[in-house]
């Protein structure tokens, strides 16, 4: 099979569940943009030159950790919940003969 039926195949999935994929990628960019955010604070130079700036810099560190579990967690329960809402679609593209790596492409 060529490569643009994948292509038209992702395309057309895309567009008929955009109500479960949308939230999954703004939860997803959401979620990263709010990590980068901290990460940034935390690896500022100027945070040096503050009053109490060990301290900050380790309350920082430590939220950055936490963030990044939640962050996490958060992600793979909204994938696991995009993939719930799909998998009769897989089983039906399984069923017609599509291998998983094909799948995987989709």
């Amino acid at each position: 099979m060529s490569r643009a039926f994948y292509l038209n195949l992702a395309v057309d999935n895309l567009k008929k569940n955009a109500r479960t994929i949308i939230p999954y990628i703004l939860t997803s960019v959401l979620t990263t943009m709010m990590l980068y955010m901290v990460v940034s604070l935390a690896n500022n130079p100027n945070l040096n030159e503050m009053l109490g700036a060990m301290t900050l810099t380790q309350m920082l560190g430590f939220g950055v950790v936490i963030i990044e579990i939640f962050a996490f967690i958060f992600l793979f329960y909204t994938y696991s919940f995009l993939i719930k809402r799909r998998q009769k679609e897989f089983a039906l593209f399984s069923i017609l003969g599509m291998e998983k790596k094909h799948l995987a492409r989709v």
